[in-house]
Order: structure tokens, then sequence, then C-alpha cells
């Protein structure tokens, strides 16, 4: 890896860290820990990918090809969530707590 490359990285993961971060807390606050099952979370996971791609669709202008760059702002937010429940999903699976009868 170069010296730009690890620049580069450095700074663009580093806030983006940090706002998954951040949502991840809003989602802990608002929902605790969610232990469920995992094809309840594949199917959050995939809703969550789906508002990524509506964001992108919703931005793009199908009759000149353009694109509209404050719409597709809207994609960074849905990303960081995509990402805040991948790595819920993750951690779920680690707890291994979704399968335990009670």
């Amino acid at each position: 890896m170069t010296d730009a490359s690890v620049a580069m990285l450095g700074n663009a993961s580093s806030i983006f860290h940090a706002k998954v971060q951040m949502e991840m807390i809003r989602s802990l606050e608002k929902w605790g820990v969610q232990d469920i099952d995992p094809f309840k979370y594949s199917a959050i996971l995939g809703e969550e990918c789906g508002e990524v791609s509506r964001a992108c669709i919703d931005a793009f202008n199908w009759k000149d090809g353009t694109w509209d760059k404050e719409k597709l702002m809207h994609a960074k937010t849905e990303l960081i969530q995509v990402a805040c429940v991948a790595i819920m999903f993750y951690q779920c699976l680690e707890r291994d707590k979704w399968n335990q009868k009670s």
C-alpha cells in the first residue's frame, strides 16, 4: 500500500467509521441489543441496501444521464445505515444468543 493510499483511506475511513459508530449508538439507544434470527437480520440488511439503490435511482436523471449530487448525498446516509446493520448482524452472530430457547 502506498503512502498516498494510506493517507486517503485514513481520512475517509475515520470519518465513515465515526459516522457508523454514531449510528450504532443511536440504534442501540432506540432498539437495544438485537439478538434476532439471521433471516430477519438479513431482511433488515437487504432493506437497507435497497434504500441505497433507491437513493441512487432518485438521484439519476434518466433523460440526460446526469446526477443530482444533493440527492445522491442521501445514498451516503443510507450506506452508513448499511454498515451499521452489517456490524450489528455480525455481532449478533458472534453472541450466538438468537437461537437460544427461553
